[in-house]
């Protein structure tokens, strides 16, 4: 049996190679710089026993700069991942620059990363030049789900009432599939994801649900909801820019 280890990478693959869509990301408006919001993600993963795996982690999304390049101007934005919270925790913070033309709903961020940083755990900073610099272990795949690199057709959902931090909103929501075939047609994953948006989010996200299908099988879902939010965020990366 694979360990939740493994499983959690299975997870992040997955997300890798499907969660990079407009509708799909957690950028829906660009706030004020300083702007951060923090999520409670949950996934529960079948490994085919009947006994599925369950698996916890946070995420911290801020606006930590601005700079001008190029006469455009740019927004340093961070993620931060806390998976198995605790002593054996694995903490991962990406820090990228992105030209603000690119940043909110429909856009493609992750395609337009001017430079960025990433640091490990307690290892040094390593400078990398796209999302795919985060591509590491547990980390995979979790830079694209927030920045999204491609555009996909999203349908309307209704309002529905979602109490949390900011009180009770009225969430209007959006839902799309995206779907991905190996070369070799051996392999399939799709993506059906639901999100809650409202602008008291800050980035727009409210809560959300991946539902992730191998290979037309097992299917991982993955949700995730706000817990909290901040107009006052630093970098935990100062030093890099």
């Amino acid at each position: 049996m694979r360990s939740a280890l493994a499983l959690g990478l299975l997870v992040s693959a997955a997300l890798a190679q499907t969660v990079r869509a407009d509708g799909a990301g957690l950028i829906y408006y660009l706030p004020d710089d300083g702007a951060s919001v923090s999520y409670d993600f949950a996934s529960t993963i079948p490994n085919g026993n009947g006994n599925p795996i369950n698996l916890k982690w946070t995420l911290k999304l801020s606006s930590v700069g601005q700079t001008t390049v190029d006469d455009e101007k740019c927004r340093w934005i961070e993620v931060k991942t806390v998976h198995n919270p605790g002593p054996d925790e694995r903490v991962a913070i990406a820090k990228f620059l992105i030209p603000e033309k690119h940043l909110g709903k429909g856009k493609v961020a992750a395609e337009h990363i001017i430079r960025g940083w990433v640091k490990f755990k307690d290892e040094e900073p390593q400078a990398v030049k796209d999302a795919q610099g985060f591509n590491r272990g547990i980390a995979s795949g979790v830079v694209s789900h927030v920045l999204g690199d491609e555009d996909v057709k999203t349908d309307r959902l209704g309002e529905v009432e979602i109490e949390n931090k900011l009180g009770k909103l009225e969430c209007a929501g959006v839902i799309g599939v995206i779907k991905k075939v190996s070369p070799d047609g051996q392999r399939s994953v799709e993506n059906t994801f639901e999100r809650r948006l409202h602008k008291k989010a800050l980035f727009g996200v409210v809560s959300g649900v991946n539902r992730i299908t191998l290979n037309t099988e097992l299917t991982t879902v993955v949700k995730f909801s706000l817990t909290d939010t901040s107009t006052t965020a630093l970098s935990e990366l100062p030093k890099q820019k």
